[in-house]
């Protein structure tokens, strides 16, 4: 995948004394899942937290691509380099189409507001999101 244009960093870290992780640090499998009834869009979401709270994110939807043979990504939003951003692609190209930097992530506040927004626009608006995405030339 070709890289993308660099995003602001914030200021946010899990823990401020350099550690990596703690003991209430945990990362669970990615939850895979269909979000139509049709079964053709699934959904990934992988999380990362701290004390039971959202410390970094990634929530996409991946559809079968008839000219590509295989599952490919369409939208993901994710939280990685401090920012909350969304990737978007296009269904004939392996690269991102855009990155669309929304704000960068400088408190735990700031990581709970970008997750649900994530959670509330990703999965309840794929309808939307495979149509932008087939659209595209």
């Amino acid at each position: 995948m070709a890289k993308h244009d660099k995003v602001t960093r914030g200021q946010f870290r899990v823990h401020d004394d350099g550690v990596k992780e703690c003991a209430d640090c945990y990362k669970p499998p990615a939850v895979k899942m269909f979000v139509d009834d049709a079964d053709r869009v699934r959904g990934i979401t992988r999380t990362s937290f701290c004390a039971d709270k959202p410390v970094g994110f990634s929530i996409g939807l991946m559809t079968y691509s008839s000219v590509r043979k295989q599952d490919v990504d369409v939208i993901r939003a994710c939280s990685s380099h401090a920012n909350y951003h969304v990737h978007h692609w296009h269904h004939l190209r392996v690269s991102e189409t855009k990155v669309v930097e929304k704000y960068p992530l400088d408190s735990p506040d700031d990581v709970m507001r970008a997750y649900g927004s994530a959670t509330a626009n990703i999965y309840p608006r794929y309808e939307e999101w495979i149509t932008e995405w087939s659209r595209k030339v």
